[in-house]
């Protein structure tokens, strides 16, 4: 994730630089990436290392790129076309707010292709088939206004519904990124309601008004960092927690990445204990429950006692 978004930051960086309407130093740069002006040096570096042409300007003490440079004609093998045209179906089939875009951008990238590769690539891509998570309705207008009132700063008044409670509240919110996950968009942002940082499933934001109000981004507010241990997207206290997994179980687990901060002990060749660390104790309560019997709640206490609450629920209903 690191690693694409510095891709698209250097490109961007490009983009802001060879368009020449405005002046940027080390600074603006920094601050419209809400990077610090190190990483920026660092992404200045890389620039310069793949044959970017960035160079300083001591007068006006600005960074600028020469006028003659310009990308080279794209040039793309077989597999690099499919690797496109495969992460583009990734979303075709999913409720995806920019599915125009993508259909047009996948249709140019088809059309540009030389008619060797057509030939080549046109019979497979029929053949390989992505399954797809469901996913909920989300609105092409909220997202363009969130859009636009993240880029200006601008506070927002949300009419949200809770699913926990079943109620309707009104909120001011500075909103700060956008997350998609699992088929949902989400805003996070600042609520003034509750005083603190939160995550707005945007489907269930059932009126939205950008107000005349700005705000300013916290300089010490990282999305990786707000993020980092979560299991879906529920927040909550990090927490240990150790998993025994058996047979079938112990072997699918393996075979997986579920969580950055996971750790698989190997007991034998039936048994593994799983580590890791998160807040999102409902969320990984389900899917320990997806396991049945091929697992074991080792720690924490009070998550082994709420599985086994939730197992004499479901016993009693059969």
């Amino acid at each position: 994730m690191k690693k694409r978004r510095k891709i698209f930051r250097i490109l961007k960086i490009i983009t802001l630089l060879e368009s020449g309407h405005k002046k940027w130093t080390a600074q603006k740069i920094a601050d419209f990436f809400e990077v610090s002006i190190r990483t920026f040096h660092r992404d200045r570096e890389l620039m310069e290392e793949i044959g970017v042409p960035i160079y300083y300007n001591d007068e006006l003490q600005t960074y600028e790129i020469m006028d003659n440079f310009r990308f080279s004609p794209l040039s793309i093998n077989r597999e690099e076309a499919l690797a496109l045209l495969f992460a583009g179906k990734l979303f075709e089939e999913e409720n995806f707010p920019y599915q125009k875009e993508l259909e047009t951008v996948l249709a140019k990238i088809k059309n540009a292709l030389p008619a060797s590769i057509k030939n080549m690539i046109s019979g497979i891509e029929s053949k390989i088939v992505f399954e797809h998570s469901p996913s909920v309705d989300i609105s092409r207008k909220d997202i363009n206004e969130l859009e636009t009132a993240i880029n200006k700063q601008n506070t927002i008044e949300i009419k949200y519904y809770s699913l926990s409670n079943d109620q309707n509240t009104l909120r001011e919110v500075d909103p700060y990124n956008l997350y998609f996950q699992k088929g949902a968009g989400y805003l996070i942002g600042y609520c003034h309601l509750r005083e603190n940082i939160r995550l707005f499933r945007i489907d269930r934001i059932k009126r939205l008004r950008t107000l005349n109000k700005c705000f300013i981004y916290p300089e010490n507010f990282s999305l990786e960092e707000y993020l980092e241990n979560v299991w879906g997207v529920e927040r909550g206290k990090d927490i240990e927690i150790k998993l025994l997994f058996s047979d079938f179980a112990a072997r699918y687990v393996k075979e997986y990445q579920w969580h950055s901060s996971q750790e698989i002990e190997e007991i034998n060749e039936d048994q593994i204990v799983f580590k890791v660390k998160t807040g999102s104790l409902e969320e990984i309560k389900s899917w320990i429950l997806s396991f049945g019997r091929g697992v074991e709640v080792l720690e924490p206490e009070e998550l082994k006692l709420e599985i086994k609450e939730e197992i004499e629920a479901m016993s009693k209903i059969y």
